[in-house]
């Protein structure tokens, strides 16, 4: 039986080493990650952001991660920034392993309830999975880009600050933290 996604990020850490994720928006993206998964024998997280899960469906990208989990392949599945506690709930009735509720660009207070209101839907249908929180605007594109988007900003003013960090973990009690650090 392959272990939890938290047990993974426990090891990781410990071992200051990363964990893949790659967003996928077909099954060809997706076989290759698997391949090269288990190729390397190492764990990796499959993303889809809100398009690619209307694109590819819920249950859909769902049902192939569970193919490979069940040959006892380290996979695992995450709804990559979800902009609404709705499609966070979507996402936690399908089982993902985790998501990311992005509350970024939203006022903090907004942020603040969003990423609550996520992490208390999960406590109730399943705490096993994982919620990350956003403080801060991180960005939001999957392409490359050569210049900064609209609105975006890398300022110290922008960045998040310790304190903020703390303070924003403590109150919503998210499982995993992204913070804004200027990358």
């Amino acid at each position: 039986m392959i272990k939890t996604l938290r047990e993974y990020i426990a090891e990781a850490e410990e071992k200051k080493i990363a964990i893949g994720h790659f967003n996928i928006s077909n099954s060809e993206g997706f076989w290759a990650i698997v391949n090269a998964s288990k190729k390397l024998n190492l764990p990796v997280i499959i993303g889809v952001s809100e398009g690619e899960r209307d694109f590819i469906g819920i249950r859909q990208v769902k049902a192939l991660v569970d193919t490979v989990k069940a040959l006892d392949l380290p996979i695992f599945l995450n709804a990559d920034h979800s902009y609404s506690v709705e499609r966070i709930k979507e996402v936690v009735d399908a089982n993902f392993d985790t998501a990311i509720i992005d509350g970024a660009e939203k006022s903090l207070e907004e942020n603040l309830k969003m990423t609550k209101d996520s992490v208390k839907y999960k406590n109730l249908k399943n705490p096993k999975i994982l919620i990350e929180g956003e403080l801060g605007f991180i960005g939001k594109s999957s392409k490359v880009l050569l210049e900064l988007p609209e609105n975006a900003e890398i300022s110290l003013e922008t960045l998040t600050k310790p304190e903020e960090a703390s303070e924003f973990v403590k109150e919503t009690s998210v499982d995993l933290f992204a913070p804004a650090v200027g990358n």
